[in-house]
């Protein structure tokens, strides 16, 4: 396969300035590039989650984080070719098959065409599609079906979404969206919640540090069935279900060392290089190995937005740190 890296951010134009994701690129006259996102980790707990639903039916739905492209545009409004159908119906307006937007772009998307955000109760035109496919709609991605999670196009919604945790008599937990309920499927019944973070379903349970700083010697530092009845949470069988609060806070609000750095900081960033504008700034910046580099964002030197850079010991390559904590508390608070 053929690579090509680009040594500079490119300007948009018109249309392409409304997209927040990109697949191909046509580099030049017939000849096209497949785009490859940076990788990147997205934590399973974040602010302000709403709910997204797949499928013309309503058929699955779960939490989405608005600031990451998680779903396909939805748009409600009618028009004069439009079959308006009996309830709250939504269009998908795209500029290509397939794809996703952050939830401001979705906001934007809709605006443009005159449309509204709303939380639909079905995707498609009521009845024969009629105008389905002439006003910008991707009229073939409404469809989808529930026991193929590759065919699960998602669909964004002014809806919330509580997420929550379900944690093993071992300490192991598992991430469970709990979607509100606005409309059914069309079979009468709830819309599914994905299975991977369904509170009945889910086998997807994993180890995570708890703060163990104010337990009791011979206690156990999370919630539990037989030593505090899941304290703040409910109890679901054999496990604790327990609501969470997600606390960000800065980490260092002056120079650290190469070692605090490394101590203290658990997330990632990319270069701030990368970021268009100038949107970060050169605090301070060495290529030394035991040096740290600082980069802010905005006027304040040290804030949750601030990137340091260190020199990684072994490949001699640059890592790139984030400047904040962030802790989840579950069961209100008690752990």
């Amino acid at each position: 396969k053929i690579a090509a890296t680009l040594d500079a951010n490119i300007p948009c134009h018109g249309r392409e300035c409304t997209i927040s994701t990109i697949r191909v690129v046509e580099a030049f006259p017939g000849v096209f590039y497949e785009y490859l996102r940076l990788p990147c980790v997205n934590f399973p707990f974040f602010h302000d989650s709403v709910k997204v639903f797949a499928g013309y039916g309503y058929f699955v739905a779960m939490c989405a984080d608005k600031r990451l492209p998680s779903a396909s545009s939805t748009c409600c409004g009618s028009y004069s070719d439009r079959d308006v159908g009996p309830g709250n119906w939504a269009d998908i307006l795209c500029e290509y098959r397939g794809e996703r937007l952050t939830h401001e772009g979705n906001t934007n998307r809709c605006a443009d065409w005159g449309r509204t955000i709303c939380d639909p109760q079905r995707i498609g035109s009521y009845s024969g599609r009629r105008g389905q496919c002439l006003h910008h709609q991707c009229c073939e991605d409404d469809n989808a079906q529930t026991q193929y999670l590759e065919n699960n196009q998602y669909h964004w919604t002014t809806s919330v979404c509580n997420i929550q945790v379900k944690i093993s008599s071992d300490g192991l937990i598992a991430v469970v969206h709990d979607p509100e309920k606005t409309y059914t499927s069309l079979d009468g019944s709830n819309p599914q919640v994905q299975s991977h973070v369904n509170a009945e379903k889910t086998v997807s349970y994993f180890h995570v540090p708890w703060d163990n700083t104010n337990v009791l010697v011979g206690h156990l530092e999370y919630p539990s069935i037989a030593e505090n009845s899941c304290d703040g949470g409910s109890i679901d069988g054999e496990y604790c279900l327990c609501n969470i609060t997600l606390e960000e806070t800065t980490v260092f609000t002056s120079l650290p060392t190469r070692e605090e750095v490394l101590a203290k900081l658990h997330v990632g960033a990319f270069d701030p290089s990368i970021y268009e504008n100038e949107v970060y700034t050169v605090v301070t910046e060495t290529n030394d190995s035991k040096g740290v580099s600082v980069y802010s964002k905005g006027s304040i030197h040290y804030s949750s937005e601030t990137i340091f850079r260190i020199k990684d010991e072994y490949s001699n390559a640059f890592a790139f740190y984030k400047n904040i904590r962030s802790i989840v508390k579950v069961c209100d608070g008690t752990f």
